[in-house]
């Protein structure tokens, strides 16, 4: 403080203090004031007033309260203590609230009519504020409105050029708006143009720059970091390089800085390496001048003590340690002080509130959608936005659509990847930039020429947190990367320890490379699951090519997922059998994995093992199953491999579900030898129950009726209660497509009590849709619906789309029987869909007779025609008949239909319906040829219903 300034303020009664003041001597004066009393408290008010009276379309009031506010400045805000340390955030902030007035004075003249008056302020004012785009913008649209369009041209290219050279920015949108109006005379600048700006709040002090691209969705996230910011007062973002952590944060902060009173602030952590710098660079982005003799945290902790602010910690994974020491001091010792943190680690301090900001969420390209809905996914909407920055004249059509979503897909959601693809729009088509992207890390290398050099490349990106990881971590993450599709803590230590870590230090590893997001966590119901994303693993597998460990991780990963099938087998069916379900599908590329790597080496007993294992389980995906079960079979040494016997099981079983019928019984016919000759009673029984099926199927009743009895015994001699049931099971399977529905019960009600007993809810399941099915053809259809209703609920439990499919005809044919068209349509309805998406040929033949008959009941006789004729020609392609008593009910039919239609209309729609199965195109069932559908869901093998299907 100055002397004079000093005499003035003590001297009691010194002519201009205000009326009332207090003067005290304790030991010197102290002037006590009301708020108001105070000049700057008074501009505050004011230039409020003026600001919502201009947002109010009053620029005459505007105009007078911001003259008066400006009218109370008669030079510097605190000139006598500017070097003081105290005094410079708020003479910064003050001086920030000026230029806002000021800038508000201005819109309010613009408006009143004073352009040609403003013109020479504007200039001056546009020389000494360069960056500031809204005194730009008011002197273009002042030059405008005073009749020089060509100066305000002018005036524009200067502020582009300032922008460009010096801060490396294109102008703003708005100005960029401005202009365009300017060159077409847009009706736009007859108005206050700049209006919006108007309305904005009085922002508090801060050192936050305007962000160089727009923010793309996020609305979630937003919100959920702001909630997590009025709970705590520090919070760390985490997440993978290129994920858009600082992104986030400066748009959280620019949305919540009216909450603080003090600001929002940065401190900018990334090009620090030394760990003593971090507080000085802290220090530096408040402004604040070190003290000698006192350490800069200290000089912190006073200055931010009583500060109600905002402070941004950027990029804090390199230095990690002193970040957190300074950190909990803060937070400790600052009551008013809240702390944002970005890194890809937690700072693990007391009173943190740690949150992982995940990628993006992509659509499906395997699952098509409108494009013109396209931009609601995040992801999308951030590729189109910077494609048109790439190029402006560049569209989202229905034709490059598809490419687009295969883009944001193969980039995994990661902003900084879909910013780098969408810049190679440039130089190629988006179907040429997804195309390259299978090499991630070498494709996408034009980053922004002024990005921090982490930024620059998605390999950059990587690299960066890679080598945040100590010896241990970075080797265990080139191990998990021999993993595909995900993996749990049980198959990392026994697949990647060893050489380095211990098995029981693989958890204490895996930990710290998740909390560093190098991995991700997924909590499902079968248990926790950990996955790299294939942009990460790509380096990590490069990284573990380096370590020359791929060989002997690759067999030990086979290892471990042939003694997962192994173990299945058994556990598919029992009690738990759903989360194993659920398991097996967790781990499905890592079964193929597993598979492919067996293949190549011509290790037979593992590739036998994995598909004559879990034959259950390639049920749901059959082509598959049946390709690899014929490649396992076919190698070098198939033919002595113990599990050869399983594997032609499975075979058989795929080729039955696939109703390859002759294929079934060679494969059948082979195991049944293996078991012979190895004297394995339960293989035996398998085969056998296999070669029942077969010849029911086909119609030999008598045949099927001996092996199913000889596959019974068999079963019982082995004491395997899975196998018995199952035999039980089908034998009264063939019992009731006999039409011997009294035998039927016996052997059901036995396969069902041994289904519930093994906890094998799939074959309760089954069970009791068959008991519904014998009940309906005993005409009693209201019981019969009960049990198809227990045993949808089940299915649906299950996720099994094939008893789903099965179970909903059959509620199909009960609502035929009780004269209700629209309940059966429904139900026809659902399980064709369950059909279709299996592809299963002779469920879809159910379903469309069902419709057929429905058709019939609705006296729509050509579509009924049609119907027919498709489902009999799927069965002929099929060899599988009718039983007796629905070709006797389907014939009864058509003979109607013949005598409702003239002859060579019949004959006509009857071929059409040929046809169309023939080219497996369901126009009438569905609008969906089959040709086209995905393998996929829960295939299981339901076959409660599908033999004999009672539709009235």
């Amino acid at each position: 403080m100055s002397r004079s300034c000093a005499r003035y303020l003590t001297h009691p009664r010194r002519k201009g203090l205000p009326n009332h003041s207090s003067l005290r001597v304790n030991p010197g004066y102290l002037i006590a004031l009301r708020p108001e009393q105070l000049d700057s408290v008074r501009f505050g008010v004011l230039a409020v007033e003026g600001r919502n009276a201009l947002a109010a379309g009053a620029p005459e009031v505007a105009l007078d309260k911001l003259r008066e506010a400006l009218g109370l400045w008669r030079g510097e805000a605190l000139a006598d203590f500017r070097h003081y340390q105290f005094a410079q955030s708020e003479t910064a902030r003050l001086e920030e609230l000026r230029i806002q007035a000021i800038e508000m004075r201005l819109e309010a003249e613009l408006e009143l009519g004073h352009a040609a008056e403003l013109v020479g302020e504007l200039e001056a004012l546009a020389a000494q504020f360069p960056v500031r785009e809204r005194l730009r913008g008011q002197l273009m649209l002042a030059l405008y409105r005073a009749g020089r369009q060509a100066d305000a041209l002018e005036a524009y290219r200067a502020a582009r050029r300032h922008l460009v050279e010096h801060l490396g920015l294109e102008p703003g949108e708005e100005l960029r708006e401005l202009e365009r109006e300017i060159l077409s005379g847009g009706a736009g600048l007859k108005g206050t143009h700049l209006a919006a700006v108007a309305a904005t709040p009085v922002r508090p002090p801060g050192n936050l720059s305007s962000p160089l691209t727009s923010f793309v969705g996020r609305r979630s996230e937003l919100a959920e970091l702001k909630r997590l910011l009025e709970l705590a007062r520090l919070v760390t973002v985490t997440g993978m390089g290129g994920a858009g952590k600082t992104r986030l944060a400066l748009q959280v902060a620019g949305e919540v800085a009216e909450h603080y009173e003090d600001g929002v602030w940065l401190a900018e952590l990334g090009d620090i390496h030394d760990p003593a710098l971090v507080p000085v660079a802290i220090a530096s982005a408040l402004d604040l001048q070190e003290t000698p003799d006192r350490p800069v945290e200290e000089t912190l902790v006073e200055a931010l003590r009583l500060r109600s602010m905002l402070l941004i910690l950027d990029n804090c994974e390199h230095v990690i340690e002193p970040c957190a020491a300074l950190a909990e001091k803060l937070v400790s010792r600052c009551t008013n002080l809240t702390l944002l943190c970005t890194s890809r680690e937690t700072l693990g301090v007391a009173g943190e509130v740690a949150w992982q900001l995940p990628p993006l969420i992509t659509p499906d390209p395997t699952d098509p959608m409108p494009f013109e809905r396209l931009e609601e996914w995040d992801s999308v909407q951030l590729f189109v936005r910077r494609a048109r920055a790439a190029v402006p004249s560049w569209r989202l059509t229905e034709e490059n659509a598809r490419w687009v979503t295969e883009i944001c897909a193969q980039a995994e959601g990661i902003p900084l990847a879909i910013e780098l693809a969408a810049a190679r729009v440039k130089v190629m088509t988006v179907e040429e930039v997804a195309r390259r992207l299978d090499d991630k890390l070498g494709f996408l290398t034009a980053g922004a020429r002024r990005a921090p050099s982490r930024h620059k490349t998605l390999r950059s990106a990587v690299d960066w947190s890679y080598n945040l990881l100590s010896e241990p971590e970075r080797r265990l993450l080139a191990r998990v990367s021999i993993f595909a599709g995900g993996f749990t803590l049980e198959a990392a230590e026994a697949v990647c320890s060893g050489y380095g870590i211990p098995n029981e230090g693989v958890v204490d590893v895996l930990t710290a490379v998740v909390n560093k997001s190098m991995v991700q966590v997924d909590e499902a119901r079968e248990g926790t699951r950990f996955r790299v994303l294939e942009t990460i693993a790509q380096y990590a597998r490069e990284r573990l090519a380096e370590l020359g460990e791929e060989g002997r991780l690759l067999a030990r990963h086979a290892s471990f997922f042939r003694a997962l099938a192994e173990e299945a087998e058994v556990e598919l069916h029992r009690e738990d059998q759903f989360l194993w379900w659920r398991r097996l599908q967790a781990e499905h590329d890592n079964l193929r994995k597993a598979f492919k790597w067996a293949a190549e080496r011509g290790q037979a007993e593992t590739a036998l093992t994995i598909t004559g294992s879990l034959w259950w389980f390639w049920g749901a995906f059959p082509a598959e199953g049946r390709r690899l079960v014929s490649q396992a079979l076919a190698l070098p040494g198939a033919h002595r491999a113990p599990a050869r016997a399983r594997a032609l099981v499975a075979a058989a079983s795929l080729a039955f579900l696939h109703g390859d019928y002759d294929d079934a019984a060679e494969r059948s016919e082979a195991a049944l030898a293996v078991g012979r000759k190895l004297g394995d009673e339960r293989l035996i029984a398998a085969a056998t129950i296999w070669l029942g099926s077969i010849a029911r199927d086909r119609g030999s009743y008598g045949r099927a009726l001996t092996l199913h009895e000889q596959g019974l015994a068999l079963s019982r001699k082995s004491g395997d209660l899975w196998l018995t049931a199952r035999s039980l099971y089908s034998l009264a399977l063939l019992s009731n497509t006999r039409g011997a529905y009294a035998n039927s019960m016996e052997p059901l009600q036995e396969a069902l009590a041994l289904f519930e007993r093994l906890g094998d809810n799939e074959g309760a399941a089954e069970a009791t849709g068959l008991l519904g099915q014998i009940l309906s053809q005993q005409g009693e259809w209201d019981t019969a619906a009960k049990m198809f209703e227990r045993s949808l609920k089940l299915a649906g439990e299950l996720d099994d789309l094939e008893s789903t499919g099965w179970c909903s005809a059959a509620l199909g044919a009960v609502a035929i029987h009780n004269g209700d068209g629209d309940q059966a349509e429904a139900m026809f309805r659902t399980a064709l869909n369950s059909f279709r998406t299996l592809d299963m040929k002779l469920g879809i033949a159910h379903s469309l007779e069902g419709m057929a008959m429905i058709a019939c009941l609705r006296r729509n006789v050509e579509k009924a025609v049609l119907l027919f004729g498709f489902s009999e020609r799927l069965r002929e392609t099929m060899g599988i008949p009718l039983s007796h008593k629905d070709q006797l009910l389907h014939d009864a039919h058509v003979e109607r239909l013949h005598r409702e239609l003239e002859p060579d209309r019949f004959g006509e729609l009857w071929t059409r319906g040929s046809f169309a199965a023939s080219r497996r195109c369901l126009h009438l069932g569905a609008g969906r040829g089959v040709e086209d559908l995905p393998v996929g869901g829960r295939r299981k093998r339901s076959q409660a219903l599908k033999h004999q299907l009672i539709l009235t």
